[in-house]
């Protein structure tokens, strides 16, 4: 497979079954993903509207951006070794009472003022990707993580945001350990957590048991 640049001013409605080396894809308007689409390398998603994730997006690395919200419908998911982005309204990938399987290694650089939501099926590191000085910036709105593993904090990488509630649980049991965190939208500084505290290199913001 080689590398596919759809990068104009494209009218793409609709993305079905498309694999490449590296992938990216840009439409000016609403774009509805049903996949599976999947790149070895990068993969580079952006719409000018709204998109919606109806199949199985997979990439060493994935970048979507859409101008207003982001959100994964039923059969719809990533898989990627880091997941970054910015998004105009609301990111919506999953939550503790409707789970998605995503399969994310690590979040970065992700531009949420609506508010994010993700739901992962490993354990997910949190922590600066492409040069950003934040794993997630969700501005005064909420932020929900619930991952089925442990939740780890690579770097110093702030995560901004109203109120935060993360979760890591273990497998079928649900048992989890939470940690709420709220950020000053002023300030942008690091989230104060309840527990733990540690601030090793890879702080666990939240372990399975």
């Amino acid at each position: 497979m080689g590398a596919t640049a759809l990068t104009g001013d494209n009218a793409i409605a609709a993305l079905g079954a498309f694999g490449a080396s590296q992938l990216e894809v840009r439409t000016l308007g609403d774009l509805r993903v049903t996949g599976p689409v999947a790149a070895t390398g990068a993969l580079r998603l952006q719409a000018g509207g709204g998109m919606t994730l109806a199949g199985t997006v997979s990439g060493g690395s994935a970048w979507l951006q859409a101008g207003a919200d982001l959100a994964a419908v039923e059969g719809g998911r990533i898989v990627a070794g880091s997941l970054s982005g910015r998004v105009g309204g609301r990111t919506a990938l999953g939550t503790a009472a409707a789970p998605i399987d995503n399969r994310i290694d690590r979040i970065g650089g992700v531009v949420s003022p609506g508010g994010f939501s993700l739901s992962n099926g490993q354990s997910l590191t949190l922590g600066a990707l492409d040069g950003s000085t934040y794993s997630i910036d969700a501005g005064t709105a909420a932020v929900a993580l619930d991952v089925r593993g442990d939740l780890l904090q690579a770097d110093r990488a702030r995560l901004r945001d109203g109120t935060g509630t993360f979760s890591a649980s273990a497998g079928s049991a649900r048992r989890r350990s939470r940690c709420t965190c709220w950020a000053s939208a002023s300030s942008g500084r690091s989230p104060a957590c309840r527990r733990p505290t540690s601030m090793r290199s890879r702080r666990t913001v939240a372990r399975s048991r």
